[in-house]
């Protein structure tokens, strides 16, 4: 999960509690700008812990927000007009990358040529570690 870089009061937050060493909704209640220190309340217990500024990467997380990192991929059925909705398993998409780079620059009829950032992409590469 990426870094915020801002934690504002009365904001939720995930704090891991040093107690128990598990992740549990909290809420910012106070920011020292003297000392660089947020206090958190965990709030299934209003249990309060103070954070260090430079230790908030370890103790905060931003609240998982589903909707702000759901994705949808679809398209429109050309004949019926209705939604189609695109799902790729990582399975199915191991086995994908696994069978083109099987056929990248072969050689061989009905190769495909992977490129990436300019350079050939190949199952010898795959074989080679």
């Amino acid at each position: 999960m990426p870094l915020k870089l801002e934690w504002n009061v009365n904001k939720l937050c995930e704090f891991k509690c040093p107690r128990d060493n598990q992740w549990h909704l909290g809420k910012i209640i106070d920011f020292d700008s003297i000392t660089s220190i947020l206090s958190v309340e965990i709030t299934e217990t209003g249990e309060e812990w103070k954070v260090f500024n430079y230790h908030i990467s370890k103790f905060l997380w931003s609240v998982y927000d589903a909707q702000k990192l759901l994705t949808n991929y679809k398209t429109i059925n050309p004949i019926t007009g209705e939604d189609w909705f695109f799902i790729s398993d990582p399975t199915h998409v191991f086995k994908k990358l696994r069978n083109n780079l099987s056929k990248s620059h072969t050689g061989e009829k009905n190769t495909r040529e992977i490129m990436f950032n300019g350079k050939e992409v190949s199952w010898r590469h795959i074989k080679g570690i």
